[in-house]
Parts: C-alpha cells; structure tokens; sequence
C-alpha cells in the first residue's frame, strides 16, 4: 500500500487533511491477478466547545469494474477531549 497526503494548518484553529491511497489485492491469496484498489478521502479538524476537537473524516474508493455494485463510502466523525 502506499499513501500519500498532505495537511493545511488554517489561523491554528483548522486542520485540512487530503490523502491519496494506492493498493493492490486479489480475492484469493494464492491465485489470481493483483487488482489495483485506490481510495481518496479529506479530513475536516476543527475546535469545539468545552476543549473538544471534532474531527469529520470522509472517503471514497474506486473498486475495479467487476465490483459496479459494491460502494465504498466511509464517514467517520470523532469528538476528541485532549487530557
């Protein structure tokens, strides 16, 4: 697998993540072609109340042809109180 990202720090209050995945993967371990699985996805963090920090992440993935009716969209939302 290999990732690349980069990362935006906006007035200390705002974190900008955008990434880029790259893999290769087979539906049997021992036969078959490698197929190439890419996946994009951007990260929002931002300060909340009561020094929290929210965090919204979401991604998207790109199944090869043989996959048209599976989806692959991932939203993850995290509250994060610092200690």
């Amino acid at each position: 697998m290999v990732r690349g990202s980069y990362s935006l720090d906006i007035f200390e209050q705002y974190r900008v993540d955008v990434f880029v995945d790259h893999a290769w993967g087979r539906d049997d371990p021992s036969h078959g072609l490698w197929d190439p699985l890419t996946g994009v996805g951007v990260a929002l963090n931002l300060r909340a109340p009561w020094s929290t920090i929210l965090r919204v992440d979401v991604g998207k993935s790109v199944l090869p042809s043989r996959y048209d009716t599976l989806g692959s969209t991932t939203l993850q939302i995290l509250l994060l109180k610092p200690l």
